[in-house]
């Protein structure tokens, strides 16, 4: 079996059984047709292997998002990441 097909069957085992996610604005500043946005990112996805095996992983990531006006409205045009961390556990 190739590598792909290990790895497919292994992620065919686990269940996706939350995800979850969350940001909090530290800061907005609007000059123009433009925005840059200060914020921390928080997520948390828990997997379940079988019946009995349960992981959560955490994601946390701050960051500054510049945002830019176009005709279709506002898209993100940059992402600077500042710190990022990922943990196991729910907190």
């Amino acid at each position: 079996m190739s590598e792909e097909g290990i790895v497919g069957a292994e992620l065919d085992a686990v269940h996706l059984e939350a995800v979850d996610t969350s940001y909090v604005r530290e800061s907005l500043r609007v000059e123009g047709d433009r925005a840059i946005e200060l914020l921390t990112q928080t997520a948390s996805v828990t997997t379940r292997h079988f019946l009995f095996f349960k992981r959560t992983w955490r994601l946390t990531r701050h960051g500054r998002y510049t945002w830019g006006r176009s005709p279709d409205g506002w898209k993100i045009q940059d992402v600077d990441v500042l710190n990022e961390s990922v943990r196991r556990g729910a907190e």
